[in-house]
């Protein structure tokens, strides 16, 4: 017997049961059962597709956002960084090769330049951890919990297992969040504050 399983009126599967044996069809009792489990089976059918639908919908943006994150930050290390440091150098170039007015002058423009430059590295790295291309997740986190002089150090064996389970764009998701928290951790009430 076949007893279709529903969701507002949509049918999203079906329960297929036999009979016992010896038996050639259930019996009323039976059928009254199996309809009354219908409905909460049809409404978790359709909550786990509901929820597939949702997680392959996160991954999506997910990769997508990492793909943007990933030309962004490109661009930024290919394209500016080189025409900032290009600047600096000229600045260099008119302090040594020109009198007192000029020459700091350039020096003002060198300094504005190296806070550029050190602005885009900052971003740089903001928009995927060179740690965790460089030495991994656990090291990663481990560097920047040192770095913001927190008490707290990732169990290396934890972390690979859980991680290494994970696509490039949920390690990178995953290590962004983790150095956001952190970060929010020297704040007063926080872990590390």
């Amino acid at each position: 017997m076949a007893v279709p399983l529903l969701h507002a009126a949509e049918r999203v599967g079906e329960l297929q049961v036999g009979v016992r044996p010896g038996e050639s069809r259930l019996s009323a009792a039976d059928r009254v059962v199996l309809e009354l489990m219908a409905a909460p089976l049809g409404v978790a059918l359709r909550a786990q597709a509901l929820s597939d639908a949702a997680q392959q919908s996160r991954r999506r943006l997910v990769a997508a956002g990492e793909g943007k994150r990933g030309r962004l930050r490109q661009d930024l290390h290919d394209g500016l960084g080189p025409a900032l440091t290009g600047i600096g150098f000229r600045a260099d170039a008119v302090m040594n090769l020109t009198d007192d007015p000029a020459r700091s002058l350039a020096a003002e423009i060198r300094a504005i330049v190296d806070t550029a430059i050190a602005d885009v590295r900052r971003l740089i790295n903001q928009l995927h951890p060179s740690a965790l291309d460089d030495v991994g997740l656990a090291s990663g986190l481990s560097t920047t919990a040192m770095a913001a002089r927190l008490a707290v150090t990732p169990k290396t064996a934890n972390l690979s297992t859980v991680f290494g389970k994970l696509g490039v764009a949920d390690r990178s998701e995953a290590a962004l969040f983790a150095r956001g928290a952190l970060r929010r951790g020297r704040g007063p009430g926080g872990f590390g504050g």
